[in-house]
């Protein structure tokens, strides 16, 4: 006899928070190590963190057109 998998969504410690909430806690915490990095290698840091966000954003809206060619998410 097959039996299936049961899949939920995560969380799974279930809380009042969205992701949208959590995503903005997580900016939050990341202000000051920005701020100091930037206060400690100046442009260096300045660069590296524009690269990766692009990078990132980037990325996104390659695998969200790859996901649902249909669908824009903005």
């Amino acid at each position: 006899m097959k039996e299936g998998f049961i899949i939920t969504a995560s969380p799974h410690i279930r809380s009042g928070l969205d992701v949208g909430s959590m995503m903005r806690a997580v900016i939050y915490a990341l202000i000051p190590v920005v701020a100091v990095s930037i206060y400690l290698f100046r442009i260096k840091a300045v660069i590296l963190i524009v690269v990766c966000v692009f990078t990132a954003l980037i990325t996104e809206a390659v695998f969200q057109k790859l996901h649902c060619p249909t669908e824009v998410p903005w």
